[in-house]
């Protein structure tokens, strides 16, 4: 019996390290075909002439873009004392606005309320002495109940 697990144990183990050295080997095939796909496409690309020549034109045009941002750097940094000076001018500008533009709604709100005052006062007298008038005319003619009343 002790024969029988050893043989057995003997087999998996064997075929698990056959296994085992079978995907290492596929795996070092595969990563071994990447890597001279890889080389020849390298080699390709630098005995190429067209791509040596995009690859100087891409040099080029980085240079030319690193020139252009400096000038415009360069344009910002002297334009931003006027932007600083025209902010501030419009900023005092605005704010002198800002501040007659409140004085005039004061001004009218104001003036809204004398208006509203001198209309409705004199209408309160008046509604007051109409209804004085009304009860006065209520005592002097009492009604009778023979009229509808809504």
């Amino acid at each position: 019996m002790d024969f029988t697990l050893i043989v057995i144990f003997l087999a998996f183990t064997s075929v698990i390290l056959i296994s085992n050295t079978l995907m290492i080997w596929f795996a070092y095939k595969g990563f071994a075909n990447v890597t001279l796909k890889l080389t020849e496409s390298a080699r390709e690309f630098e005995t190429n002439r067209d791509t040596r020549e995009w690859i100087a034109a891409l040099g080029k045009a980085s240079e030319q873009a690193v020139i252009v941002t400096e000038a415009t750097k360069q344009k910002m940094a002297d334009l931003e004392p006027l932007l600083d000076d025209a902010q501030a001018r419009y900023g005092f500008m605005l704010a002198k606005l800002d501040t007659r533009m409140e004085r005039l709604t004061n001004t009218l709100s104001d003036k809204a309320v004398r208006v509203r005052d001198a209309v409705t006062k004199p209408a309160q007298k008046f509604g007051s002495v109409m209804e004085g008038v009304q009860n006065t005319l209520g005592f002097l003619a009492p009604s009778n109940g023979d009229e509808d009343e809504d």
